[in-house]
């Protein structure tokens, strides 16, 4: 249990605001090899105790919103790895792992409640080399491959040369991603401004005042020499209304900004939709168009931008701090101007990669990430949606621009390379030339499913090799020793 206890640890170590991307490779390698030959129960307890010392680290920031809900929280999320512990067994248990985690990291990813895709082992590996298997299957390629060279070491311990496989697939399937072909530039480059309007952080939205936010991005965007860029990115909530954008008095102050600057702007701005509802959206101003076009949030933040069972749960727990509900956008997250066609993932969307995939195959050039973290004290959340920008860029081919009010924004190339990073709440403006790319990876074509088959075959390969005793027992209980 100690050993399962380093395991989980290890792998929480490999993310943000750590990074140690090895660490997840050995803490799964040390997992699988726990696994071998073990029966049912121990296996269970095994997958429990790596899933436990995982989860609490790596979800550590979620007492800062609500303490009741991080056991439970961390209890949900363990069950995905425990089951997938149950998953394998016998002697080739560490293959069969390698497959399990990347199945139970695509159902973690995607429910309950649309799924929660942090703390996830293809996070950790944003900074490593198996960062280019995106460009295969997404983010479950970057976790299989993780997975398949943590099973080779452990195969390779118990002197298992089969394992020389797995470790060639680990291998080709990040270097693979890196040569294949991931587009091309279109057209002149477009020059940006990301702005980051930097303040305190740690403040919830109800006690934010939201005319100093707004102020704050205006004082950093005057800093911008007229005619300098083509594009302007504000983040997430930078401006709050409560009437329609087209009338409301910072929408006046963003047209003087984008007439100083003859650039396009794309502004995360929040407004009302009823009493105790609202609109999370990123509103395009084009100087060439005469409206402005939007797309609003599709991808919500459970009990963060709304409550499931609102009325169940508000017996249990304070909900003053959410007080209105966030209402669901539909259809892709895309953005026309003449500076070019943007692909749209507001904050928490950033983690989902068929968000990004939807608009870039619609014609996005340029992925765009509005986000605000400022709610956060420590740097988990923000270093992590940075890794998830990574991992969008290598996924499409697309230069990625983030934008958040306190940070972390920053400007990633189509390769997953951080050119450009600001530090938490300073104010700075990231300039760059971005060039403006078209045509296809893999993942944009196939998405994540031939990854995920991949997985159901490892699994079912390592059952097939389940030894059996000539008695005809299965190979839950371990073989008895010559």
């Amino acid at each position: 249990m100690g050993l399962a206890l380093l395991a989980g640890l290890m792998i929480a170590g490999a993310l943000p605001p750590w990074g140690w991307w090895p660490l997840a490779v050995l803490g799964i390698g040390l997992w699988g090899w726990l696994l071998i030959d073990l029966e049912w129960r121990s296996r269970v307890l095994v997958g429990a105790v790596v899933g436990l010392s995982h989860f609490v680290v790596a979800l550590a920031w979620v007492p800062e919103f609500t303490a009741p809900g991080y056991p439970v929280l961390v209890l949900l999320e363990t069950t995905f790895w425990t089951v997938a512990s149950l998953g394998v067994r016998g002697r080739w248990a560490p293959l069969g792992l390698a497959g399990a985690l990347t199945l139970a990291e695509a159902a973690r990813y995607n429910s309950p409640f649309e799924g929660l895709p942090l703390a996830g082992v293809d996070l950790g590996q944003a900074g490593g080399p198996l960062l280019h298997a995106a460009r295969l299957g997404g983010g479950y390629a970057v976790t299989l491959a993780a997975g398949l060279l943590g099973a080779a070491l452990a195969l390779a311990v118990v002197r298992r040369w089969a394992a020389v496989g797995p470790a060639v697939v680990a291998v080709l399937l990040p270097l693979s991603g890196f040569l294949l072909p991931d587009g091309s530039q279109t057209g002149e480059p477009l020059r940006v401004a990301v702005v980051q309007g930097g303040g305190p952080v740690g403040f919830r939205g109800v006690n934010t005042d939201f005319g100093e936010v707004l102020d704050r991005h205006l004082e950093a965007t005057a800093t911008i020499r007229p005619e300098s860029v083509d594009l302007v990115l504000w983040p997430e909530n930078a401006v709050t209304v409560d009437r329609e954008l087209l009338v409301a008095h910072p929408y006046r102050e963003l047209l003087q900004a984008m007439n100083r600057t003859g650039a396009a702007f794309v502004v995360g701005v929040v407004e009302d939709a009823g009493p105790e509802s609202f609109w999370n959206r990123a509103y395009l101003l084009d100087p060439a168009a005469s409206d402005p076009e939007f797309v609003t949030k599709a991808i919500r933040v459970p009990f963060g931008e709304y409550i499931p069972s609102r009325s169940f749960v508000d017996r249990l727990v304070d909900l003053s701090a959410i007080p209105s509900e966030a209402v669901p956008g539909h259809g892709p997250g895309i953005l026309r101007s003449h500076a070019g066609n943007f692909a749209v993932s507001i904050s928490y969307e950033v983690l989902f990669g068929e968000r990004s995939r939807e608009a870039v195959n619609l014609g996005g050039q340029v992925v765009l990430v509005p986000t605000n973290a400022a709610s956060f004290k420590r740097t988990q959340v923000p270093g992590q949606e940075l890794a998830a920008a990574r991992l969008r860029a290598v996924e499409t081919g697309r230069w990625v621009l983030q934008a958040a009010p306190t940070g972390y924004s920053a400007v990633v190339d189509q390769r997953g390379v951080v050119r450009q990073r600001t530090g938490i709440s300073e104010q700075r403006v990231l300039r760059d030339e971005v060039p403006r790319r078209s045509g296809s990876t893999p993942f944009l074509v196939t998405g994540p499913w031939p990854t995920l088959c991949g997985a159901v075959v490892l699994l079912l390969l390592s059952a097939m090799t389940v030894r059996r005793r000539r008695d005809g027992t299965s190979g839950d209980t371990p073989a008895a020793t010559p």
